[in-house]
C-alpha cells in the first residue's frame, strides 16, 4: 500500500512538472521532477523528464544572464553618450574641445582634434570628402 502511495504520488507530481514545463516555468518543473524521481527512482519518464527540464532552466538562465548583459551594456552606452554630449556642450569660447587636458590653440595643426565654434565658418582645408569620409587637406 505505501508503494502504491508512493508511486501515485510520483506520478502526481510528474503530471504538475509537465504542467510547468510546459509553461516555461522550468525551476518549478525541476522541483517537481526531482520530487517525483525521489518517489519513483526507476521511471524512466520521469527521469527524462528531470533532464529536459534541467537543461531548459540552464538554457533559460544563459538566456536571462545575456539579457542582463545586454542591458549593462546599452546603460554603459547611454552613460558614455551622455557624458560625451555634457563635453560637447561645454565648449569654449575658443570653440576648441579639450578632450585630453592639453590646451591647444585654434590653430593648431595635427596636434590634437581641432573644432570650430558653431558661429565661425569653416575653412576650406577642413571639408569632410563624404564619399572617403576623411579631412581633405
Amino acid at each position: 500500500m505505501r508503494d502504491n502511495l508512493a508511486k501515485a504520488q510520483a506520478l502526481l507530481a510528474n503530471s504538475k512538472g509537465i504542467e510547468f514545463f510546459n509553461k516555461k516555468d522550468y525551476f518549478n518543473a525541476v522541483a517537481l521532477f526531482q520530487e517525483a524521481a525521489n518517489k519513483k527512482p526507476d521511471d524512466k519518464n520521469i527521469q527524462e523528464n528531470l533532464i529536459k527540464a534541467k537543461e531548459q532552466l540552464q538554457l533559460q538562465q544563459q538566456e536571462l544572464e545575456t539579457q542582463k548583459n545586454g542591458k549593462d551594456a546599452v546603460l554603459k552606452m547611454q552613460q558614455s553618450v551622455q557624458a560625451f554630449t555634457q563635453t560637447l556642450n561645454k565648449v569654449p569660447s575658443t570653440g576648441v574641445l579639450d578632450f585630453d587636458g592639453q590646451n591647444y590653440n585654434t590653430t593648431s595643426k595635427g596636434n590634437g582634434l581641432d573644432f570650430i565654434a558653431a558661429n565661425n565658418e569653416v575653412p576650406t582645408d577642413k571639408i569632410v570628402n563624404k564619399s572617403r569620409m576623411s579631412l581633405i587637406r
